[in-house]
């Protein structure tokens, strides 16, 4: 079995600066549901940094996380996560004007508006991640 590249000191708290890390160097994911540890408010910038960065190996992993974040607030109601931080986050990305952010943006409005279009497949499966333009 391959060895990740990158060390956490824990995974499931990782700093920054090892997100970053292992966003560069296409490393395996140091533990099993990683998305849903990374689909966290306190993430937010290093995701919408590392998506933007279109020479970021990781960038699809990352941006699938960025719509299970999204997903994830809106079925819950804004239960984790308020809806003023999701709109937070969204107007972050919007200032990026990173095309596979501004669909994020859109689709994250479009859902906030009509939160009974929720699909957890394309939401929270990486479905939309799959398919980031279209």
């Amino acid at each position: 079995m391959p060895k990740p590249k990158v060390r956490f000191a824990d995974p499931a708290n990782p700093s920054p600066a090892e997100l970053r890390a292992w966003a560069k160097c296409n490393d395996l994911e140091p533990m099993e549901d990683w998305d849903l540890v990374l689909a966290d408010l306190r993430y937010a910038d290093v995701l919408v940094e590392q998506v933007a960065n279109e020479a970021c190996p990781s960038q699809r992993y990352l941006l699938a996380a960025r719509y299970l974040l999204a997903g994830n607030a809106v079925r819950s109601g804004f239960t984790g996560l308020a809806r003023a931080d999701l709109e937070e986050v969204v107007a972050t990305a919007r200032a990026t004007g990173n095309a596979w952010l501004e669909f994020w943006v859109a689709r994250s409005e479009q859902l906030m508006a009509n939160p009974a279009e929720f699909d957890y497949a394309l939401w929270c499966a990486g479905g939309f991640a799959k398919r980031p333009m279209n």
